[in-house]
């Protein structure tokens, strides 16, 4: 049987965040994520019969769009990191163009934060 839909979810901020104290130390800040377990039962709810991709802008801003250069540097280690978190998904695409705003046709989040506050600008 092929799986049903193609689902993506973004990595930071959805799938996992980051403790406060963290964001100048680079892409190293990366190592300090914790997962929301919410977003990953849901993820691994749709995995059995969905193809779930990981799209994630991580290390965009670090090294300037060079997606060569972040699958060097963070590639492996942002899959390790998902599968010490249990997280089910078949494909992990790095280089997501940075953004502070995406206006999408359907805004779905498992993220508590995106819960509790908006994310449409001021």
């Amino acid at each position: 049987m092929s799986k049903q839909k193609v689902i993506a979810f973004d990595l930071d901020d959805v799938i996992c965040y980051r403790p406060d104290g963290y964001e100048h130390l680079g892409v190293d800040k990366y190592n300090y994520c914790m997962p929301y377990q919410e977003a990953v039962d849901l993820v691994n709810s749709l995995y059995e019969e969905n193809y779930i991709k990981i799209y994630t802008a991580r290390g965009m801003s670090q090294f300037k769009g060079d997606v060569d250069l972040i699958h060097e540097f963070l590639y492996n280690a942002t899959i390790d990191q998902l599968n010490f978190w249990g997280v089910n998904f078949d494909e992990l695409i790095m280089g997501k163009t940075h953004y502070d705003v995406l206006i999408c046709l359907l805004y779905t989040s498992p993220s508590p934060r995106d819960r509790q506050k908006s994310r449409m600008p001021s």
